[in-house]
C-alpha cells in the first residue's frame, strides 16, 4: 500500500471514529432489580423496555437488570406474565452515570382470581432454552381426534409418521428414544414402553437442540409425563366406538374404553392414580378368520374375539415425606394381541389332502426259512388321496397300538435294517389302497410317512367336488403376534437445599414378543413333506419342498399349510439414573448426572419352523445333526451400557448459553465373537465403544418479543442389538449376519431459529436444521475363507444428510379458541435407507450408488393445520388438516435384472390430503360432567398410500411378485401379480386389490366421557 493510500484511509477512520467516540460520552447505564409487591421475592425474566426505542433488557434470575442507553429522559416499562405493568415516566439517564430504577409488580388480579390462568400457562415464548421443543398436554389428546401421543406429535413441524413409524427431520425410524418421566423405556430389541392418554398429564418432544442430559438418540427425545393423584378423589371414564347396532354397521368393530381413578391414600402427603385403557378392533381390512364367541346373560350380550386387541394398566404411587422429598414408585403392564391380515393368506375353500406309504412289490422269489414263502420288497413310495377309508384306517392303526385284532394283512417282507450288515425277513402288517395317480390298487405298509398337500395332486376349488378335498381356511393359518410389557420404576426427588436438588431412578423393564400360528410349536408347524406330528407318531419324511399355492387358475393365493415363521424373544433391562441439579452460583444453573443400563436379550426367529435344516460343521464338512426351520436367527446376548454428561445454563445480561459434554459408553459384552473368517474382516472385537459428545447452545432475545437460538450438538446412539447379535452360524440360513464388533452412528447438527410473540396468546417459530450423519449401518458381502460361500453381514459403512427449514404459528386457546399451523420443508438423502442395503438391494444393481440419493421417508412439503373452537363447559369441536407432498419409492422393470442406482428413489407417491373432526357437548348431570362426542378420520376418503409392496411371502410358486413393475410400468396402485394365464406365451399384469396397500380410509366414531 502507498503511503498516500494509507494517509487516505487513516483519514476516513479518523472521520468515522469521532462520531463514535462522542457517543460513546454520552452513554449511561441504567440498572435495578424487579420484585414482588406483596412477597419482596425476586422476578426473573421480566421484561425492561424503554418506550419508542428498541433498548431494552431481560431480567436475570434474581431480578436484576442492567442496559447501557444515550443520555436523555426516557418512558421505562416493565411487564411481567401474572403481573400488572408498571410505567415510569421521566427517567433521566446521564451520560458515563449509572441510574437506578427499582420497580415492585403486583399480581394482575384477573390472573390471581384464576388458578388456571396462574398454574397452567407456561411463558408462551421460553427465553431460556436452545432447543426445538414440542408439547402436548392432556386436553390435546382428548379435544383433537388423535388416538395417542405418537399421533399428536406428528401433526408439529419437523414430525413424520410413516406406517405408524416417527421419523424426525430426516433422522431413520429407530433414531427415537422414549421416555416416561425422564427415564429411558426402549425396549433393547425395538419398541417401547406404552402409555395410555388418560395416563398423560403432558408430553414433549425435544426434536433438535438436545442438552447433554440427552443421549442414545440421533434424532430426537420423546418424553411423557404421567399423572399423579391430586388432593380429592377424583376419576373420569371415557368410551368410544363405530358399532351402530348391528354387525354390518360398523367401519372396524372398534370399541375402546379408558378409566382413570386417583387422590389421596391414607393421608393427603400419599396419593395414586391408576388408569386402565382396553382397546379391541377387527381394522379396515378384514380376514375371513372364524373368530370364538362368548355369550352372557343367556346370550344378551355377546362378546368376539377382535383381529387386535390391547390393554394397559398403570398405577402411580406418590409420597411427599417432606416438604423436601418425593417418592414415587410405579408399575405398568401391557398386553396386546394381533392378527395380520395378509391379502394372499385370505381365502377359504377345499384343497385335496394326501397320504403316502412305502409301496410293496412281490419279488418272485421265496424265504427258504419260511417253508418257500414268496416275499415283498419296499417299492418308492405310493400317494393316496384322502376318503373315507382314512377313518378305518385310523381305527385299525389304535387297535394295533392296543394289541388287538384288525383288518390288516399279514405279509412277509425282506429289508434291511439301518445299520445292519445283511438283510432280514419279518411278517408285517400290510393293507390295499389306491394310487392318487392311476386309482390302480396297491399293498403298501402301514406306516404313513406323511399327511397334507402334495403338488401337484392337491389342487384348490372353492367347492368340494370330492371326499378327498377337506376345507382350508388360509386366515387360520397366519400367526398371531402378542406381547407383553411390564415395567417398574422407583423415583425419589430430595431438595438437599434451597438451590440444589437431585433425582435418583431406578427402572426394571421387562418385554415379550412372541408370534405363532395357533400358538404352535416350531416342530407342529403344518410344512410340505414335513407335517406336524403324525397319528401314530412315526418318523415323517420329506418328500418335496414346500408347496403353499395349489390353484393354477389363481397362483396368488396361499392355498396350503401354515404361514411359515415363528417368532420368540424377550428381553429385560435395569436401568439406574441419578441427576444432580445446582443454582448455588448466580446466574448458571448446572447439571450433572449418570445412567448405567443393563440389557438381558433373547432372540428366536424361525422361517419354515416345521421343516429342519441339515448343520455341518465348516472345518472337517462332518454333518453333525438337523435344527428346526429352514433358517434360524437364534442368539441369548447380554449388553451393559453407561453415559455420564455434566452441562450448565449460563445467563449473563439477558443472554442465556447453554454448554454441556456427554460421555458413552457401550458394549456387546463378553460372550460374542466374530465367527466369520473372510478377507477384510478383522477376527478381535473392541469390547468397550467410547464416545464423546460436546453440546453448545444460544438463546438471546433481541427484543422484548423475539428470541434467537442456536445449538450445535454431536450425538451417537449405539447400534441396534439386532445387528450386533443376530445369528453368525453359517448354517442357519440367514440372509445377514451380525457383527458384535459394530461402533454407534453418528449425527453432527446444527440448529438456528427465531422465536417471535406477535400477540399475548400467538407465537411464530421459525427454524432451521442441518445434519450430516455417519457410521449408519448397512450391509456388505464377504466370502467365508473355510467354506467358500458368501454371507451378508452388517458393518458401519453409509452416511446421510438432512436439512429443512420449519414454520409454527400457534395460537393458545382463549376466548374460545386456538389453533397451529405448522410448515416442513425437508430434504433426506442418503445412499442406504435401511441396514440391508449393501447385501440385499444392491445385489440387483449395476453398481452401488456412489452419491447421496432421496431416503424412503423423504417427504420433500408437510403441512398440518389444527383449530379447536369451544364454549367451556357447553361444547367444543376441533380440526385437523394435513398435507404431505409423497414419499418416494424405487421403480422396477420386469426385464432388467441389474439396474441403475440412480433409479433409487427417484418416483414420488401422489400427495395427500386428510381431514379429521372432533365434536363434543358436555352436559352436567347431578353435579358431573357428562360428555358426548363424534369424531371423523380421514373424512375426505383419499386413498393414501401406505406401502405399495407390502410383500408377498412364501416367494411364488408359479407366478411373479409384480406389485412394483405393475405401478412402475401401468402407474396404478392395489398390486398384481405377472403369469401367463390365458396360455399365450405372454406374461400378464392380474391386480389383485391389496388393501395393504393404503391407509385407513373415512371412519367415524361416538362416545362419552364421564368425570367426577
Amino acid at each position: 500500500m502507498t503511503g498516500r493510500r494509507l494517509r487516505t484511509v487513516c483519514l476516513l477512520l479518523t472521520l468515522l471514529m469521532v462520531p463514535t467516540l462522542t457517543w460513546a460520552q454520552n452513554i449511561g447505564t441504567i440498572r435495578g432489580q424487579i420484585t414482588d409487591d406483596q412477597t419482596g421475592g425476586p422476578l426473573g425474566y421480566a421484561n425492561v423496555t424503554v418506550k419508542d426505542t428498541n433498548f431494552g433488557a431481560m431480567t436475570l434470575e434474581d431480578g436484576t437488570f442492567s442496559f447501557v442507553l444515550p443520555a436523555g429522559t426516557y418512558t421505562v416499562v416493565v411487564t411481567y406474565l401474572g403481573y400488572e405493568s408498571v410505567t415510569r415516566d421521566g427517567v433521566v439517564i446521564n451520560g458515563e452515570r449509572t441510574t437506578t430504577l427499582d420497580v415492585e409488580l403486583k399480581p394482575s388480579v384477573a390472573l390471581a382470581m384464576d388458578a388456571f390462568v396462574v398454574e397452567g400457562d407456561a411463558p408462551v415464548v421460553d427465553v431460556k432454552s436452545s432447543s426445538e421443543t414440542k408439547k402436548k398436554d392432556s386436553e390435546d389428546l382428548t379435544a383433537f381426534a388423535v388416538d395417542n401421543v405418537q399421533e399428536a406429535m406428528a401433526l408439529e413441524a419437523g414430525i413424520t409418521m410413516k406406517g405408524g413409524d416417527l421419523y424426525v427431520r430426516g433422522g431413520r425410524s429407530g433414531e427415537v428414544s422414549m421416555m416416561i418421566d425422564g427415564v429411558p423405556v426402549n425396549d433393547p430389541l425395538g419398541g417401547a414402553v406404552q402409555v395410555s392418554n388418560v395416563a398423560v398429564a403432558e408430553a414433549e418432544a425435544v426434536i433438535g437442540g438436545m442438552d447433554a442430559e440427552f443421549g442414545n438418540a440421533q434424532s430426537a427425545v420423546f418424553n411423557i409425563v404421567t399423572r399423579e393423584g391430586g388432593s380429592q378423589f377424583e376419576g373420569s371414564v371415557r368410551y368410544w366406538t363405530d358399532d351402530y347396532g348391528r354387525q354390518d354397521k360398523t367401519y372396524t368393530n372398534y370399541d375402546r374404553l379408558a378409566v382413570g381413578l386417583g387422590g389421596p391414600l391414607v393421608s393427603d402427603d400419599f396419593r395414586w392414580f391408576l388408569s386402565a385403557e382396553a382397546q379391541g378392533s377387527d381394522g379396515e381390512d378384514l380376514t375371513l378368520d372364524r373368530r370364538e364367541e362368548w355369550s352372557a346373560l343367556g346370550g344378551f350380550l355377546k362378546f368376539k374375539d377382535r383381529a387386535s386387541s390391547s390393554l394397559n394398566v398403570q398405577n402411580k404411587l406418590t409420597w411427599r415425606v417432606n416438604p423436601d422429598l418425593k417418592l414415587n414408585l410405579e408399575g405398568n403392564i401391557s398386553w396386546d394381541s394381533n392378527d395380520r391380515y395378509i391379502h394372499n393368506w385370505n381365502q377359504e375353500g377345499y384343497v385335496n389332502r394326501l397320504h403316502l406309504f412305502e409301496r410293496l412289490e412281490l419279488s418272485g422269489e421265496t424265504d427258504p426259512n419260511q417253508g418257500e414263502q414268496f416275499f415283498y420288497v419296499v417299492r418308492g413310495t405310493l400317494p393316496v388321496l384322502h376318503g373315507p377309508w382314512y377313518q378305518a384306517y385310523v381305527q385299525d392303526k389304535e387297535r394295533q397300538r392296543q394289541g388287538l385284532p384288525t383288518d390288516f394283512e399279514k405279509v412277509l417282507i425282506k429289508y434291511k435294517p439301518s445299520g445292519a450288515g445283511s438283510s432280514v425277513y419279518e411278517v408285517v402288517d400290510a393293507m390295499r389302497v389306491k394310487s392318487a395317480f392311476s386309482g390302480t390298487e396297491f399293498l403298501v405298509l402301514t406306516d404313513e410317512l406323511f399327511d397334507g398337500f402334495m403338488d401337484t395332486l392337491s389342487r384348490w376349488s372353492y367347492i368340494q367336488n370330492d371326499s378327498s378335498q377337506v376345507y382350508y381356511n388360509s386366515a387360520e393359518h397366519t400367526p398371531t403376534s402378542t406381547s407383553f410389557t411390564n415395567s417398574v420404576k422407583f423415583v425419589a426427588v430430595h431438595n438437599v437445599s434451597d438451590n440444589v436438588f437431585y433425582k435418583l431412578a431406578l427402572t426394571r423393564l421387562g418385554f415379550e414378543r412372541h408370534s405363532a400360528v395357533d400358538g404352535k410349536s416350531p416342530v407342529e408347524y403344518s410344512t410340505a413333506g414335513l407335517p406336524a406330528t403324525l397319528h401314530n407318531g412315526a418318523t415323517v419324511r420329506s418328500v418335496s419342498g414346500e408347496i403353499y399355492y395349489t390353484d393354477p387358475n389363481n397362483p396368488f393365493l396361499a392355498s396350503a399349510y401354515d404361514y411359515p415363521n415363528y417368532f420368540d424373544r424377550n428381553s429385560t433391562s435395569w436401568i439406574a439414573k441419578f441427576d444432580l441439579t445446582s443454582n448455588r452460583w448466580k446466574s448458571h444453573k448446572i447439571k450433572t448426572g449418570f445412567l448405567a443400563q443393563y440389557n438381558d436379550m433373547y432372540n428366536e426367529q424361525l422361517t419354515a419352523p416345521g421343516r429342519t435344516r441339515i448343520l455341518v460343521d465348516d472345518q472337517t464338512g462332518r454333518v453333525l445333526g438337523e435344527a428346526q426351520g429352514r433358517s434360524a436367527n437364534i442368539f441369548h446376548n447380554y449388553a451393559p451400557l453407561t453415559a455420564f454428561y455434566v452441562q450448565d445454563r449460563w445467563e449473563y445480561k439477558g443472554m442465556v448459553v447453554n454448554g454441556g459434554v456427554r460421555y458413552d459408553l457401550f458394549s456387546p459384552g463378553s460372550g460374542v465373537d466374530i465367527l466369520l473368517r473372510a478377507e477384510g474382516v478383522d477376527p478381535t472385537i473392541k469390547r468397550y465403544k467410547q464416545s464423546l459428545s460436546p453440546r453448545l447452545g444460544l438463546a438471546f432475545p433481541i427484543t422484548d418479543r423475539d428470541v434467537f437460538h442456536f445449538h450445535y450438538g454431536r450425538f451417537i446412539q449405539a447400534p441396534s442389538n439386532n445387528d450386533l447379535f443376530q445369528t453368525q452360524d453359517p448354517n442357519a440360513g440367514v440372509g445377514i449376519l451380525g457383527n458384535p464388533d459394530l461402533k454407534p452412528e453418528i449425527t453432527i447438527s446444527y440448529q438456528a431459529g427465531v422465536k417471535h410473540q406477535f400477540t399475548e396468546h400467538v407465537v411464530g417459530d421459525f427454524a432451521i436444521f442441518y445434519k450430516d450423519i455417519y457410521d449408519l449401518i448397512s450391509s456388505t458381502t464377504a466370502i467365508d475363507t473355510v467354506s467358500g460361500n458368501q454371507f451378508g453381514r452388517y458393518i458401519n459403512k453409509a452416511y446421510a444428510s438432512a436439512r429443512g427449514l420449519e414454520i409454527t404459528l400457534n395460537r393458545q386457546f382463549a376466548d374460545n379458541y386456538g389453533g397451529q399451523i405448522a410448515y416442513t420443508l425437508s430434504y433426506a438423502d442418503g445412499v442406504a435407507s435401511d441396514a440391508e442395503f449393501g447385501a440385499t438391494s444392491a445385489a440387483g444393481l449395476t453398481h452401488l450408488p456412489t452419491k447421496e440419493l432421496p431416503l424412503r421417508w423423504d417427504e420433500r412439503h408437510s403441512v398440518s393445520a389444527s383449530l379447536r373452537l369451544a364454549d367451556p363447559g357447553s361444547w367444543g369441536g376441533s380440526l385437523i388438516y394435513s398435507f404431505g407432498s409423497g414419499f418416494p419409492y424405487t421403480p422396477a422393470f420386469p426385464d432388467v435384472r441389474r439396474q441403475d442406482p440412480e433409479l433409487e428413489n427417484s418416483r414420488r407417491y401422489p400427495a395427500t390430503h386428510s381431514l379429521s373432526m372432533q365434536a363434543e357437548k358436555y352436559f352436567n348431570v347431578w353435579g358431573q360432567d357428562l360428555t358426548l362426542f363424534f369424531d371423523g378420520r380421514n373424512l375426505l376418503d383419499q386413498d393414501q398410500i401406505a406401502n405399495h409392496d407390502p410383500g408377498i411371502f412364501p416367494a411364488l410358486r408359479y407366478a411373479q411378485n409384480g406389485y412394483t413393475t405393475y405401478l412402475t410400468e401401468t402407474g396404478n396402485y392395489g398390486g398384481a401379480y405377472r403369469t401367463d394365464l390365458d396360455g399365450d406365451g405372454e406374461d400378464e399384469y392380474h391386480p389383485v386389490e391389496d388393501p395393504r396397500v393404503y391407509s385407513p380410509h373415512r371412519i367415524f366414531r361416538i362416545g362419552f366421557g364421564f368425570e367426577f
